[in-house]
């Protein structure tokens, strides 16, 4: 029985999408309905009419959007009607076989200005698609944590453009939303402010991922961002068709290579690769990037340290069918897929910072990003002691990534606590305020809650090499223990405050204290073996007597043992130390120096004017790594970028895939199976330098030799004695896939074996094991 309800949606939807013009997003407007929930009370109808009239109502009060549209319909009207209007068209389950809508509210902003770009005028289109693209915006409720709203709040002010009253239009719709969902609604509150709380900077590079299926507009889209953004930097069009053609075969369409590509699973897996190399090798200041797949799958997105910004595409068939080339049967939403990515704006586990419908907002986001203040080297990154004066803790780690930097409470003493700042373990993290977060050591005083800068380290490495520099300096990256020495001068108000309170060494230059990366004082065990490689500590720091002015320090060293580690990849054969440099430092400033060529132990160094010339030596070095040189470090090399005034501009690691295939042997298959069957290679690393005596396949090999050796029928009985013992078999299996696994291979089917080289036991038996001899009979 059709109620007012469903007479008001009908009407209404009629006219906004009429089914003659419209007919598929109509149908699917029209039939849609969520299923039961822990949100909605309601149907979807319902939702759609109760929010138009409440917003409509909320708007009022302040005679906010009450232009008519037609029919006696308001814009305020409109807009709650048509907030959750994308939701048929980006519904999935998920694992729980429940609906997902992400993506709902960006789909929807864009399908509103599709329809009605030219009915509305353009002021009043763009506040409505802001308000539906912003409706789920994590600041509507205080659901989420404090830093997590300072965060939205610092993004969302890059995004917004400038609308009067936007701020009360949002909460009005937030209100007249929340109003008719299932659990008591009651007014909490909500998180916006009208400034940003401070300015959110990841590196120095933004990606637009244009995300939709074919015939969305998404090349025409990325054509004018590229011309309407190239004044602000250098700009790169990445096109899947790109890819696709270079598998082309000759005389072949695209369409017909496209086709073939997706019922071949190899050539689905090799465009995936190849499309994943030029991300990689990607160099440009704003790089667009038209999605690969249908849809861009949310775990797919890299770019983790750089602004990411997702412009959210939809077909042109469902607004015109005559659109020359547009297919009318492609699929919106695929069938099989994941959803679209989070946003930073709706979710604190992301993958784009933001997420739109409106293209044309881009242009003013990225000048927004690109126009914050940037430090111009690392040197003039601001301590954390700064921030921490300047803002409060959760504001600091709203500038960070999600629970990416941790502050945690070392020592207490008298009137002060010291902190210790790092990364979360596994995470290699380069982007916020400060690049100095790799074990850096605060003291704060109790009764001011004014914080000082104890001991600084070395800051987190960049992923990617920098284009601008006056010089770079490139250095070995040894797999061995990171020591930081904090010297403090006799004069300086530390050493008196710290002298009763650590064991530390004391001599004629200051006061010391060893630590290590992420430690202010060495544990007994690592001090011991650090001693053992040195020998006595005041010989030792007597070598850098230059250094030790009036001025705090800490001095850099890598420490590498002959002693097998659990920890470590590289196997060393015997116990020394290399001098990295020196970090002089105040509480807000600070400067890194490599050590001078003329100092004990200093770290041997390349320099270099041009990335080519660098790379041209990086690659002799790997050379010379495969051949068997045992001066080349396996795991790779460092790079320091400098300005012109001395100032280190970045750091870079560029590690060996040997080295990377060795810690992760899933993702290197190839390097690992060649660093295997590499004997002067595979000795440099101790994860498999023992690995004959770890992995023995003689036992193995012998019981399978018997269980051959016992029959002497013909192929038929061969096979009935086959499967008579199969369990045997399988156990012979297992055993097989144990030593597989440990040597990350995979192992050969041993019944496939037994029929394919009967009735030779020798050949059986050298086909099972072949890959595992090739590795452990190297010398």
């Amino acid at each position: 029985m059709e109620t007012s309800i469903d007479s008001e949606f009908e009407r209404v939807l009629s006219l906004v999408y009429p089914p003659l013009d419209f007919p598929d997003v109509y149908s699917r407007i029209f039939d849609f309905n969520w299923l039961p929930n822990s949100y909605h009370k309601e149907s979807f109808r319902e939702h759609c009419v109760y929010v138009a009239h409440c917003m409509e109502k909320l708007c009022r009060r302040d005679n906010l959007l009450q232009e008519i549209w037609k029919e006696g319909i308001s814009y305020a009207y409109l807009v709650g009607f048509l907030h959750d209007i994308g939701k048929p068209f980006v519904e999935y389950l998920n694992s729980f076989k429940n609906q997902n809508f992400t993506g709902h509210a960006q789909i929807g902003a864009r399908m509103v200005t599709l329809r009605f770009q030219d009915e509305i005028p353009e002021d009043i289109l763009l506040t409505m698609g802001v308000l539906i693209d912003c409706h789920m915006c994590c600041l509507r409720n205080f659901m989420y944590s404090l830093e997590h709203r300072l965060r939205v709040n610092a993004v969302l002010h890059m995004y917004l453009p400038r609308i009067p009253n936007i701020f009360n239009l949002l909460m009005c719709l937030h209100s007249a939303d929340e109003s008719s969902k299932l659990y008591p609604y009651t007014i909490g509150g909500f998180g916006y402010l009208y400034q940003s709380p401070f300015s959110f900077r990841k590196d120095r590079r933004i990606i637009i991922y244009l995300i939709g299926p074919s015939g969305s507009g998404k090349s025409s889209i990325a054509q004018t961002l590229t011309e309407k953004l190239a004044s602000f930097g250098s700009v790169l069009h990445m096109q899947r068709d790109d890819i696709v053609m270079k598998l082309a075969k000759e005389g072949e369409s695209y369409s017909e290579c496209y086709s073939r590509i997706q019922t071949d699973t190899n050539l689905k897996k090799k465009m995936q690769i190849m499309w994943k190399e030029c991300l990689e090798s990607a160099s440009a200041d704003i790089i667009l990037v038209d999605t690969c797949q249908t849809y861009y799958w949310y775990h797919t997105i890299g770019f983790d340290n750089c602004f990411r910004i997702g412009v959210f595409c939809v077909p042109f068939n469902l607004f015109d069918r005559k659109v020359h080339g547009k297919s009318p049967c492609v699929e919106f939403p695929p069938k099989k897929w994941s959803g679209y990515p989070n946003l930073l704006t709706e979710s604190n586990r992301w993958s784009l910072e933001v997420g739109t419908g409106l293209w044309n907002l881009v242009p003013s986001i990225v000048k927004r990003y690109f126009d914050q203040s940037w430090p111009e080297s690392l040197d003039d990154s601001p301590s954390l002691a700064t921030l921490w004066n300047k803002y409060s803790f959760p504001a600091i780690s709203a500038q960070f990534s999600f629970n990416r930097i941790n502050f945690n409470k070392e020592y207490l003493f008298k009137d002060y606590i010291v902190y210790r700042a790092t990364y979360s373990p596994g995470f290699d993290v380069t982007w916020g305020p400060t690049r100095f977060y790799r074990g850096e050591f605060l003291l704060i005083n109790a009764h001011t809650k004014i914080m000082q800068t104890l001991r600084t380290g070395l800051p987190t490495f960049n992923k990617t090499f920098l284009t601008t520099f006056d010089s770079v300096v490139v250095t070995p990256k040894f797999d061995g223990s990171l020591v930081n020495i904090l010297f403090i001068p006799f004069k300086h108000p530390y050493y008196k405050l710290l002298n009763l309170l650590f064991v530390a060494n004391i001599n004629k230059f200051g006061f010391f204290l060893v630590g290590s990366k992420q430690k202010l004082v060495m544990d007994d065990r690592l001090r011991k073996k650090f001693i053992s490689v040195i020998g006595d500590f005041d010989n030792f720091i007597s070598s850098y007597a230059s250094y030790f002015k009036d001025d705090l320090k800490t001095l850099h060293f890598e420490m590498m043992t002959e002693l097998n580690s659990s920890e470590l990849n590289v196997y060393y054969p015997q116990n020394f130390c290399k001098f990295i440099g020196c970090t002089t430092f105040t509480n807000d400033t600070r400067h890194f120096t490599l050590a001078k060529p003329s100092d004990e132990r200093a770290i041997s160094q390349k320099t270099f004017k041009t990335i080519e010339e660098c790379q041209v030596y990086l690659d002799k070095l790997h050379h010379k790594l495969l051949m068997g040189d045992t001066l080349c470090e396996p795991e790779g090399c460092v790079l320091y970028f400098w300005d012109a005034q001395g100032r280190l501009l970045d750091i870079t690691k560029s590690k060996f895939p040997e080295y990377l295939a060795v810690i992760n042997p899933k993702k290197y298959p190839e390097e690992y199976q060649k660093t295997l069957t590499n004997p002067l290679l595979a000795q440099r690393f101790q994860k498999i330098r023992n690995i004959k005596e770890k992995l023995n396949t003689t036992g193995l090999k012998n019981e399978i030799y018997m269980f051959l050796d016992k029959h002497t029928g013909d192929r038929k009985d061969f096979a009935l004695y086959v499967h008579s013992n199969s369990r045997k078999i399988s156990e012979f299996q297992s055993e097989l896939q144990k030593i597989a696994n440990a040597m990350r291979i995979k192992p050969k089917k041993i019944q496939h074996e037994l029929f394919r080289h009967y009735p030779s036991v020798e050949n059986t038996l050298l086909s099972i094991f072949a890959r595992f001899d090739e590795i452990t009979e190297k010398d």
